[in-house]
This record gives structure tokens, C-alpha cells and sequence, in this order.
């Protein structure tokens, strides 16, 4: 696109192609001489493959990375076209998988100074609530209910608890109402009727799991971070969380299902004749609407923390004249060195979600004395 160059290609034959304005709109057209058909566009980004027909003969084009060369290939065997659209990794057996889950993570941040002796942070990974799962009949996977359903089935299964503790007899045929939605099941046969038929399960998600599998060139990696928060531990502190997830509002409860804080999915391939080079099939990227509450006092705590005497080496004069020598080089050289040691890394699918932070910020200060006093001011 943006030229009106065409090149032909005979049958059996090849050649090489660059992009002739790589400012431009990066488009490849290409069409079949003397067969009218639509015109086919590819932006040869990403490795795909697709079959075409000229009158009752089947054809294949396939777009795949040989080393750091993207190649275009129109061919009749639509096998070969298959096997050379998957990267070498997807056709090996998986050798390794790593599968981490741990209930929570506490760490504490502490200022151990014999003249502070105070902790100034706490971070926590926790579990998620109660998730209520369905799975319907005809299926194999259990399906988590939305967050309102799991808040209002888990209410009730609570109160049926209690009086059954108090020889209340209750049915076990329950009839519950979740914001409008008719939910009824059966605590004995752990069985839902409405809004879906199938079997129902309670259970919850752990605070982090992390899976990781590889092959000689595949890795896979994929991670869920359900709850995390940093507290705030200074005894005299405008904001007690510093960090945490944000609760999403009713209307988006009543519609949605339990989503982890973070979660990452990474799908890596390594090219056998360019170990140095990666390609990455697919990176997904999933942060969930956070707040952000900072105060200067909780800065300073941390800044006393990190702080060390100033120290002079016996070689500041040379360290000084190399790095005046660095930055008199013209630009041109860090361009061209940066260049010849850089790796170059395709991707093929990248997805970042919509990151929303509401952040505030105080003035107030916390000034941590020597002595274990403080101060406030603002």
C-alpha cells in the first residue's frame, strides 16, 4: 500500500521484498494474473495461513518467520502450508510444567535501625472470596456464576448453616433472589435449576498461581494474583491502604463473574537456528481498577530507610573524565552501538488492558526521628 509498484512472480520461483516507504502504511497486496478475484491483503505482521481456489484447484498461502526472515509461500499442499504456519514449539511435546499455587503471601517492610526498630509496610496476597461454579449439563467445564449470584448464594448457604446447627430443619431446596434473578438448587444434591441446570461446586481461588511449561523452544507461563494490598503500618498515617483493588460497582456485580487482580498469559517461541532471537505468539495482560493512596510522611519513612553515608572512592577523578568522555560521543555512535547489540524480538499478538488507578496524594508528613519520636505537620 502506498506504492504502485507491482512485481510478478512466476511459478517456482522467489524473491526478495522490502517495504519501499517503511514510513507508509505497511500493506502487501497481492492477486492472482489473468483470474478475476478480489485483491488479498496482508500486513505480514504475524504468521497465518489461509486456502484460495483457481477454478477446481485448491491453493495455500502461508506467512511464517524463517530466523528473522518473514516469508510469504503460495504452494498446493495445504499440509505443508499447515505444519509450517505452527512454529517448531507448538509441534513438540511439552518436557517441563511448573505449576505453583499458594494460599497467601505476607511480607513486611521494617526499618531495623537500633534507633528506629518500627515495620512501615505490610504487602498481602490473599485468596479471593467464595466462588459458586456451574456446570451445566452437556458440559465439561465448571463456569463461575456472576458476583452477585456467588454474594447471594453464599448469604444463604451461611444462614442455612446456622439452622441447621440449631436442629431448624430447613429445606434443602433453596429459592434465592440475586438482584432481580431467580436462582433456585438443592444443597443435598449440590445441584443448580435456575437460572442453569447442572452440577454446582463452592470453592475459592488461591492468592497466587503461577504455571510454567516449556520445551526445547516453547515456554508458556501464565499467572493469577487474586488479591493483593499494601497497608500502611506508621502509627500516625493519613491513608491505613496504600494499595488496593478497587470494589466494582453494583451494576457491573450483577453482570460479571470473579476476575483475578492480575493476571498474565505469555506464549514464547524460540527459533532453533536463532537462539537469541524470540518470537511471542501471544502476551495478555489483564490489571483489574486499583487506588493509589500516598502520603509525604510514608516517602520520608522510606526514603530513612534507604538512605547510607556518602562515600567518595579514591578514583572519583577517573570516573568523572570517563564520564565526560561518554557524553561528548556523538549521538550517531550510541545509535549504531545500541543497534548492533540489540536483540530483535517479534510479536505477534499484544494485549495491555485499560489500566485505571485512582491515585491521591497528602502533603502530611510523618518525620521519623532518631530517637523513635515523630513529628506531623502539613
Amino acid at each position: 500500500a502506498g506504492s504502485n509498484s507491482v512485481h510478478i512472480l512466476s511459478p517456482g520461483k522467489k524473491c526478495l521484498y522490502t517495504w519501499q516507504k517503511p514510513s507508509g502504511a505497511r500493506t502487501f497486496t497481492w492477486n492472482i494474473q489473468g483470474i478475476d478475484r478480489q485483491a488479498t491483503e496482508n500486513s505480514l505482521k504475524s504468521d497465518g495461513c489461509d486456502t484460495f481456489n483457481i477454478g477446481n484447484w485448491n491453493f495455500s498461502w502461508v506467512s511464517f518467520l524463517d530466523g528473522m526472515q518473514r516469508v510469504l509461500l503460495f504452494t498446493n499442499n495445504s499440509l505443508q502450508a499447515e505444519r509450517l504456519a505452527k512454529c517448531t514449539g507448538e509441534m513438540e511435546r511439552i518436557e517441563q510444567d511448573i505449576d505453583i499455587s499458594i494460599h497467601g503471601i505476607g511480607v513486611s517492610l521494617v526499618n531495623n535501625d537500633e534507633n528506629v526498630r518500627k515495620e512501615l509496610a505490610y504487602l498481602s496476597v490473599s485468596s479471593s472470596s467464595i466462588v459458586w461454579e456451574v456446570r451445566q449439563e452437556g458440559k465439561n467445564r465448571y463456569r463461575p456464576l456472576t458476583i452477585s449470584q456467588c454474594a447471594a448464594i453464599e448469604k444463604d448457604c451461611e444462614m442455612f448453616k446456622r439452622l441447621l446447627a440449631v436442629n431448624q430443619n430447613p429445606s434443602v431446596r433453596r429459592e434465592i433472589d440475586a438482584d432481580g434473578t431467580a436462582i433456585v438448587l438443592d444443597y443435598a444434591m449440590e445441584r443448580m435449576e435456575k437460572p442453569y441446570r447442572g452440577k454446582l461446586r463452592r470453592q475459592f481461588q488461591k492468592g497466587l498461581w503461577l504455571q510454567v511449561r516449556t520445551s526445547p523452544h516453547q515456554r508458556q507461563i501464565h499467572m493469577k494474583v487474586n488479591h493483593i494490598q499494601l497497608d500502611n503500618q506508621l502509627s500516625e498515617c493519613l491513608y491505613p491502604v496504600i494499595a488496593s483493588p478497587v470494589p466494582p460497582p453494583k451494576s457491573v456485580t450483577a453482570q460479571s463473574v470473579p476476575h483475578p487482580f492480575l493476571e498474565v498469559s505469555i506464549l514464547e517461541y524460540t527459533s532453533p537456528n536463532h537462539e537469541d532471537m524470540k518470537q511471542y505468539k501471544y502476551i495478555h495482560a489483564l490489571i483489574q481498577e486499583m487506588q493509589l493512596k500516598i502520603e509525604l510522611g510514608f516517602i520520608n519513612a522510606i526514603s530513612y530507610l534507604f538512605e547510607e553515608e556518602e562515600i567518595l572512592g579514591e578514583n572519583t577523578n577517573e570516573k568523572l573524565d570517563k564520564d565526560l568522555e561518554m557524553a561528548r560521543k556523538p549521538l550517531q555512535e550510541h545509535a549504531i552501538l545500541t543497534v548492533s547489540q540489540g536483540k530483535k524480538d517479534f510479536y505477534d499478538y499484544l494485549h495491555m488492558s485499560p489500566l485505571k488507578i485512582h491515585v491521591s496524594f497528602s502533603l502530611t508528613s510523618h518525620n521519623s526521628r532518631r530517637d523513635g519520636g515523630a513529628t506531623r505537620g502539613s
